[in-house]
């Protein structure tokens, strides 16, 4: 299956309160590696890595994130993710999600009903850059490029 990547989000207000959102993410191939989801979704989102703080998506602070490997399709995460929290917003990641149908599974292991949320999925764009061709040949050699 595909790796999961959570990301949760703090939605500032203008009365001083806020609120979380939580969004998960993956890629349509089964086969693209942890690093690269993650990798796509940050520049999908805007956040980088090498500046995290106070970083403003499009939905709100990106603040925490969690990845993984599960066995969930892409069809039972369409319907929602289930992951449960802790006391600061962040992923529990003693938890693994399991989609909105599973809730049970989450009781099962010991979770408190008030700190399971559900988040949205989306299918997340794969970005390849230049280093990710490992069959790419850099040499000019093409000889249907030479000069007149």
């Amino acid at each position: 299956m595909p790796y999961l990547m959570i990301v949760a989000f703090e939605r500032p207000d203008v009365s001083g309160g806020g609120g979380w959102h939580y969004r998960a993410y993956s890629s349509n191939d089964p086969e693209r590696s942890c690093s690269k989801l993650v990798r796509d979704v940050n520049l999908f989102l805007g956040y980088q890595p090498s500046n995290p703080t106070d970083c403003i998506t499009d939905f709100g602070y990106y603040r925490y994130s969690y990845f993984g490997n599960n066995n969930m399709t892409h069809g039972q995460r369409s319907q929602g993710v289930l992951c449960v929290t802790i006391d600061n917003h962040d992923i529990d990641d003693d938890y693994a999600p399991v989609s909105r149908d599973d809730r049970h599974r989450l009781y099962e292991a010991g979770a408190d009903d008030e700190r399971i949320v559900e988040c949205e999925h989306f299918i997340v764009p794969e970005t390849v850059l230049p280093q990710d061709d490992a069959t790419s040949d850099n040499s000019s050699t093409d000889s249907d490029t030479e000069d007149d």
